[in-house]
């Protein structure tokens, strides 16, 4: 199976968690990230999610290198990610994030990145 075939059965299998705001999106995105190959933690995907609290994530390029800065710890891995971004977030609209993360986000992530 080819990577780009992949990252879109990756993208399907997680559909049911987008739509439903930029949190759960952004569990969704870490789980394509490590079917594609990245390695994504807990602790990665929640300073990620801060890090949205401090750009403006109504600008594409903002957020592509807040979410890049944040989860991708080799240089190996850009390209990678960068394909996974596109094809993740293409016709995503990026609500504005909570001034918190939710009650239990933690627990969530961990449970769902395990």
């Amino acid at each position: 199976m080819q990577q780009s075939d992949t990252v879109r059965d990756a993208i399907q299998r997680f559909e049911y968690l987008r739509g439903q705001g930029t949190l759960l999106n952004l569990v969704a995105f870490g789980r394509v990230l490590k079917e594609a190959g990245i390695q994504t933690s807990l602790g990665r995907m929640i300073d990620a999610a801060r890090a949205l609290e401090f750009v403006n994530i109504g600008s594409r390029s903002d957020f592509h290198i807040a979410l890049r800065s944040n989860l991708v710890s080799r240089k190996e891995e850009i390209s990678l990610f960068d394909r996974v971004f596109d094809s993740f977030w293409q016709e995503a609209h990026l609500p504005e994030l909570p001034s918190r993360l939710p009650q239990g986000f933690e627990q969530q992530c961990d449970a769902d990145l395990g």
